[in-house]
């Protein structure tokens, strides 16, 4: 199953909270281009991230418990390989 998360850190490089993508929301990566030439894709994206407590090192009030990405947009080069 796919899965996904992010963590927050404190000063740039201290660990903080943990964000787990909520399997159970209509989450969707679309590649709407894919240019061979140039070597880029976009597409769009919607997601849906719960905050995991047991991962805190400090309990940040100003963090919410839901991260909810909406009508997302990427443009991404990729890198032939080496």
């Amino acid at each position: 199953m796919p899965s996904s998360h992010f963590s927050t850190l404190l000063g740039r490089d201290v660990p903080n909270s943990r964000f787990n993508l909520d399997t159970a929301s209509g989450n969707f990566i679309e590649v709407e281009i894919a240019d061979s030439e140039s070597n880029y894709i976009s597409g769009t994206f919607e997601a849906v991230y719960i905050r995991d407590h047991r991962d805190d090192t400090v309990y940040n009030f100003y963090l919410p418990d839901t991260l909810r990405f909406a009508n997302g947009f990427f443009r991404v080069k990729v890198e032939p390989p080496r």
